[in-house]
């Protein structure tokens, strides 16, 4: 399985030094494991996220790191459209009066913090 999204998924990459090769394929592995899937609530789309087993939930900053690392995946609608479609799911009440978006968000909440 891992085979497979690291061939057929990810950009294929080589240069000299081994050791750059190597980051490379670590810092994939380290977003398909942080890559979750809840089904329920404001979490309806696949996504990754950083504090999986943290009760805090997606942080918009990290969601903005993790949109550009996927537009570079292969399989869009699995690896990538759920880090932007997730953010969807929030009611409008949850935007502050000037547009901005809550910090960070659960199946069923949302933060008071914008940013």
């Amino acid at each position: 399985e891992i085979n497979h999204l690291l061939n057929y998924n990810l950009p294929y990459f080589r240069c000299e030094d081994e050791d750059i090769v190597k980051i490379y394929y670590y810092l994939w592995a380290i977003y398909l494991m942080l890559f979750k899937y809840v089904g329920k609530g404001q979490e309806a789309h696949h996504h990754t996220q950083t504090a999986v087993n943290n009760f805090l939930g997606l942080h918009n900053w990290d969601a903005v790191i993790q949109i550009l690392v996927g537009s570079w995946t292969t399989d869009k609608p699995m690896w990538a459209y759920g880090n932007v479609l997730l953010w969807s799911e929030l009611p409008l009440s949850a935007s502050s009066s000037d547009g901005m978006i809550p910090d960070n968000m659960g199946q069923t909440w949302n933060s008071g913090l914008f940013g």
